[in-house]
Parts: C-alpha cells; sequence; structure tokens
C-alpha cells in the first residue's frame, strides 16, 4: 500500500510550512518595528514605545521557538513534524511513495541550489531513490559548519533561555541571520516536496513565494504607524 499523496502534503503543511511562516511574518513584523523605533520611542507621539517592545519581545519568541521546532531532532516517541524527522519519514517509506510528479518544476528547482548535482542525477536516473537523496543532501548541511554550529546555539538558546528557567546568563541568542540559513534550508525542502509530490508551487526556481504572506503583516505595521502618527 503506498502512502498517499494527500498524508504526505498533511506532514508538510502542519509542520516544516506553518513554521517557516510563524517564523518568517515574526521576524519580518519585529524587523519592521524597529525601522520605526524613532517616532515610536519619542514621547511627543504618545509613549507607545512600551507597549511596542512587548510586542517585539513576543515576537523574538515566536520566531525562535518556530525555527527551534523546524530544527528539532525527531521524537523516539511521538512523530516530530521537523525537518530531519519528515525526511527520515520519506526516506523510510520511499517505496511506498507516489511518483515524482512534476519533473521538470523539479529539476529548475534543483538547479537554483548550489550542489545539487546528485539530486539532479537522481530525479532523472533513479527516481524512487530521490527521498533518501535528499535525505543525505539535507542531514549533511545541517550536520556541516556553519549550519551545525547555527543550529547547537538555537537549540542551546531554546532549551535554556525560553524553554526552561535556568541560569543562563552566558547563553547567548543567535545571530538572526544564523537562524535564517536554517530556514532556507527548510525552504528548500518544502519547495521540492511540493513539485515532487503535490504539485503544488512553493517555490518557483528556487524562490520561496509563500515568504510574501508571511510579509503581510509587517506591510500593515508601516499603515498602523502612519496613521498612528499621522501629523
Amino acid at each position: 500500500m503506498s502512502i498517499s499523496r494527500e498524508a504526505i502534503e498533511d506532514t508538510v503543511k502542519n509542520g516544516l510550512l506553518g513554521d517557516i511562516f510563524r517564523f518568517e511574518r515574526a521576524l519580518a513584523l519585529k524587523r519592521k518595528i524597529g525601522s520605526h523605533s524613532e517616532v515610536i520611542n519619542d514621547s511627543s507621539n504618545g509613549n507607545y514605545g512600551l507597549a511596542f517592545r512587548a510586542i517585539s519581545s513576543a515576537l523574538s519568541t515566536e520566531a525562535v521557538l518556530a525555527a527551534s521546532r523546524i530544527n528539532d531532532n525527531p521524537s523516539k516517541k511521538y512523530p516530530t513534524r521537523c525537518l530531519r524527522g519528515l525526511l527520515s519519514y520519506l526516506e523510510k517509506y520511499h517505496e511506498e511513495l507516489p511518483h515524482i510528479r512534476e519533473e521538470y518544476q523539479l529539476l529548475r528547482a534543483l538547479s537554483a541550489r548550489e550542489n545539487a548535482g546528485t539530486l539532479i542525477h537522481c530525479v532523472k536516473h533513479s527516481p524512487t531513490e530521490f527521498s533518501g537523496e535528499l535525505k543525505r543532501y539535507v542531514f549533511f548541511e545541517l550536520e556541516t559548519t556553519p549550519l551545525l554550529e547555527y543550529g547547537l546555539e538555537l537549540r542551546t538558546y531554546r532549551d535554556k533561555a525560553l524553554a526552561h528557567n535556568e541560569n543562563a546568563e552566558n547563553v547567548n541568542s543567535p545571530f538572526w541571520s544564523s537562524i535564517e540559513e536554517i530556514v532556507e534550508l527548510a525552504k528548500f525542502v518544502v519547495g521540492v516536496l511540493g513539485w515532487s509530490y503535490f504539485s503544488t508551487a512553493y517555490s518557483v526556481n528556487g524562490e520561496y513565494i509563500l515568504t510574501n504572506d508571511a510579509l503581510r503583516p509587517s506591510v500593515c505595521m508601516d499603515r498602523l504607524v502612519r496613521d498612528l502618527y499621522a501629523k
């Protein structure tokens, strides 16, 4: 019995897709608040700085937790919709996966990624082995510097500074640029799986198109600040 297209898509939509969206939405909105900090913190404009700083802090937590779920290691007891868990699941059941649906678009997505020659060769010559090759490619990226270091920093910060109330003065928050690199890899995987098994355009020529949806709240923030501080 093969794994249905709907079952794979459900795992992606309720896992990576949602967490990528939450990460990009939170970070974009946080950055937008920061870009308006001068006018927000101006006491002559109504003293709203404290409120926006609280919102910004909550957005930071949301972004870190979303990226941490993407970067998690799979649970041994429960199915985990993280990047590693999804790819391990697809490799385990690779013989039961549906055939690759959109080979042309898949190859274009892979061609936009550096060092993806083995994946391209696999799609052309051994498509039934593609999920296993994709797992090996992504795991190599995750377990190689710099992503290995970025992932460890993110997991340590989440565990010691957010998930648990530890004495964590020496634990520094990772740079947003470092976390974004992990999320970019997840976006690549979602785009590839969309063309492979769903006939769904999550990426076009390697560009993740759902980012535009995640940016909409930050555009609303522009309008809010303009209306709030209109003279």
